[in-house]
């Protein structure tokens, strides 16, 4: 989605939602070129990421890959706080996809593949993460 169609009530509330700091740039990811992390913690252990291309060009053509969850700072999640660590294969969440309003439950470990158009942004939510035996984190 473009930058200046942002008019979805899920993005405005990732944006005003405050879980201790704006968030920031997430750097040394293994993403595809011209590709940005930026992540943001939210309140009740969630956060919320950002994948932003801009490969420099004008060329309006879809990229797809596979993004990875444990690429997110997983201390904005409360999972090290529960004494799971970020890799752990049992631990799965909630990634709602804003612009598509799409959820699914995926592992930490598990690919969530991502489209993207040159100049735009794929904004997730990520909440609900739950241990091997499903206990809240």
């Amino acid at each position: 989605m473009p930058l200046r169609d942002i008019g979805s009530q899920a993005a405005i509330a990732i944006n005003q939602e405050w879980g201790g700091f704006a968030g920031d740039f997430v750097a040394g990811v293994p993403l595809p070129t011209n590709v940005q992390l930026w992540a943001k913690p939210l309140p009740r252990n969630e956060a919320a990421f950002a994948l932003f291309r801009n490969d420099g060009s004008g060329f309006q053509y879809d990229i797809i890959f596979s993004f990875n969850l444990t690429n997110v700072p997983s201390h904005y999640l409360g999972i090290q706080q529960a004494g799971l660590g970020p890799h752990n294969p049992t631990v799965e969440c909630l990634v709602y996809d804003v612009w598509e309003d799409r959820s699914s439950r995926k592992k930490l470990t598990e690919p969530l593949e991502v489209r993207l158009r040159n100049r735009h942004v794929g904004l997730f939510r990520i909440s609900e993460c739950l241990s091997v035996n499903h206990t809240l984190v």
